[in-house]
């Protein structure tokens, strides 16, 4: 029997900021990354690239303790999803090996570091509660 992992998927408009919000229903283990439905492409990599369709992404996160695997998962699709495309996490040279080592290096740059970089949006990444929370908005800079 194939265990199958279950994913929710709301997207909300914000009419506010222009902005696409989508909330990600987390399976309660990430452990099984290695089974058949696990391969299949998270709804938040489509949103990411519809959304943020040209220039550097800026990652930031907004989550609880304990979350360094969901970190360095995202982080780590992002990056081999958008490339050639550059997805950071901080403005500071870091080695990442890790959701720890991610998290400790995040920070958010200055905006004159963002424009030279090419930064055009951010993508906020937040859990709570087993969901995942990803959040795509343009930045000024562009």
């Amino acid at each position: 029997m194939i265990r199958r992992t279950v994913f929710s998927v709301a997207l909300a408009i914000c009419l506010l900021r222009p902005a696409i919000a989508l909330v990600v229903e987390l399976p309660r283990r990430l452990a099984g990354m290695g089974s058949a439905d696990a391969l299949r492409r998270p709804a938040y990599l489509d949103l990411v690239r519809a959304q943020a369709p040209d220039g550097n992404v800026l990652l930031t996160f907004d989550l609880p303790a304990g979350s360094e695997d969901v970190a360095a998962f995202v982080y780590y699709q992002l990056v081999y999803d958008l490339h050639p495309r550059r997805v950071f996490a901080t403005d500071e040279p870091a080695v990442i090996d890790d959701g720890r080592d991610l998290l400790r290096a995040a920070r958010t740059p200055t905006p004159a570091w963002l424009a030279e970089h090419g930064v055009a949006w951010r993508v906020e990444l937040g859990a709570s509660g087993g969901v995942l929370r990803v959040a795509v908005r343009p930045l000024r800079t562009r």
